[in-house]
């Protein structure tokens, strides 16, 4: 779901954001002139929600005879209090022109529809985790019932085994029928052994050859039939260990950081013409990372007529941060802009105050492997 914004309406075609409703409490905006000696100008101020655009105010500016074109006479500043009433104020020349208060509340809540569908997810949740536990209780207790069946069934398979055993004590036809374990036995086994000074039967010799005993004259010793299991052992233990390749992991991305400087002229956070292809180039450079951290920081000189160090500082990088965005700049993340006033001065000499009237763009971004 998309968050809510105060947005300005730019020559009928494309909308600037003043501030994020959910983020931020308050904004502001410089605004310019289209036309030469342009009499009158039409502020729109608009609710972008979900892709709706819901419009909330119009200020009619006149008495604009006196403003060169593209000069940032125009201010509107948007304040949104915890009741959810937008107060919009519109200053022009540096001085208050108009005020309107907007209760938008009614557009923040959320609508009846949404909160129908987030209740019959959450039955629906529980509806399965319910299933889900009353499906394992079902199953351990049938488990349980076989396992007991399955230990009956068992011990009367074992007691008819034992009545169908035959009793000891047969009769004399019964035991012709059945012999016993000594006269089944072969007669081999009952056959008397020769005496050793007879010669040794054929049958008797190949019988005999896996029984142990002397080994014929002449044979080396251990030359008898065996399993030698020593050497296995002892090739086994002698057998050095596999070592284990070490595994390297891949290099972490980089953090790379780029820098760039556009100034101002004195009091004016109106972009020169310089800054202008000065910016033009660093659209193109951060155009390149749309995924990168981006902080805009405007700056004032430490000496001089300069008005309102941090609001004027202020006013220098949102006119930064307006010109990159109308020029068809669009990052993935917000940018941070912010003023700091005279508080990060690169120079404290009187005649060299030029470098302190800027705004700083830096980017920071994760280098690709």
């Amino acid at each position: 779901m998309a968050k809510p914004i105060i947005a300005i309406e730019v020559e009928n075609r494309y909308f600037v954001k003043l501030f994020d409703c959910e983020r931020e409490a308050s904004g502001y905006l410089n605004l310019t002139t289209v036309e030469r000696r342009q009499k009158k100008a039409l502020v729109k101020v608009f609710l972008i929600k979900n892709k709706n655009k819901i419009h909330l105010h119009t200020f009619t500016a006149e008495r604009l005879a006196k403003i060169d074109a593209e000069k940032p006479k125009i201010d509107l500043k948007g304040k949104l209090d915890p009741n959810k009433k937008l107060e919009l104020t519109l200053f022009l020349e540096g001085k208050q022109y108009s005020t309107k208060t907007v209760d938008i509340g009614r557009y923040l809540r959320t609508p009846l529809p949404a909160l129908i569908g987030i209740l019959l997810g959450i039955i629906a949740v529980l509806v399965l985790l319910f299933f889900f536990l009353f499906r394992e209780n079902v199953f351990d207790i049938d488990g349980e019932a076989g396992r007991a069946a399955s230990g009956k069934e068992r011990q009367t398979e074992a007691a008819k085994g034992e009545e169908e055993q035959p009793q000891p004590g047969y009769t004399e036809e019964e035991q012709e029928e059945f012999p016993s374990e000594e006269n089944s036995q072969p007669e081999q086994t009952s056959r008397e052994e020769p005496s050793s000074e007879g010669p040794v039967p054929e049958e008797q010799t190949s019988e005999g050859a896996l029984q142990e005993g002397p080994a014929p004259e002449g044979a080396p010793e251990g030359s008898g039939l065996g399993i030698e299991t020593g050497g296995a052992e002892t090739g086994d233990a002698d057998r050095p260990e596999t070592e284990k390749p070490e595994v390297t992991p891949p290099p972490a991305a980089e953090l790379q950081t780029q820098q760039w400087t556009v100034y101002f002229n004195p009091d004016s956070a109106r972009l020169t013409e310089e800054a202008r292809q000065r910016l033009a180039d660093i659209r193109n450079q951060l155009q390149a990372h749309p995924e990168g951290r981006v902080v805009i920081s405007g700056h004032c000189a430490l000496f001089g007529t300069e008005r309102g160090r941090t609001e004027l500082s202020q006013d220098r990088a949102r006119t930064v941060l307006q010109y990159l965005l109308e020029s068809s700049w669009d990052p993935e993340r917000e940018p941070d802009v912010k003023g700091v006033g005279g508080k990060q001065s690169v120079t404290e000499e009187r005649d060299k105050q030029y470098l302190n009237r800027r705004v700083e763009i830096t980017i920071s971004y994760r280098s690709a492997q």
